[in-house]
């Protein structure tokens, strides 16, 4: 797994060797849990039964003030429905939403 990523022009974290930290959920390692840097924060939350995205947030580090905001919706079948955004990177929050044919 990736730990660390370093970054020219982005100053390191804290005593790392690395401007990017990661870090993974603790029941499926394979899902990125957190990307940390200097500059912001992004965290993933998951759906708590399923491995499915449920809400992506942006942070600035130094403020922890919301750059923007992801929460998606899956239906039964673990399809993507909707995405709801929000967050200063938006003008105004919307809601973006997907249907699917009874085939697939």
């Amino acid at each position: 797994r990736l730990r660390g990523v370093g970054a020219s022009g982005i100053p390191n974290l804290s005593e790392k060797e690395y401007a990017f930290e990661y870090s993974y959920h603790a029941k499926n390692a394979a899902l990125l849990e957190q990307c940390l840097s200097n500059v912001c924060t992004t965290t993933n939350t998951y759906e708590p039964f399923r491995d499915h995205l449920d809400v992506k947030t942006n942070a600035l580090t130094t403020d922890s003030s919301e750059v923007s905001a992801f929460d998606y919706t899956v239906n039964a079948m673990g399809r993507r429905e909707d995405v709801a955004r929000s967050g200063a990177a938006f003008a105004a929050g919307n809601t973006e939403a997907w249907s699917y044919n009874a085939n697939i």
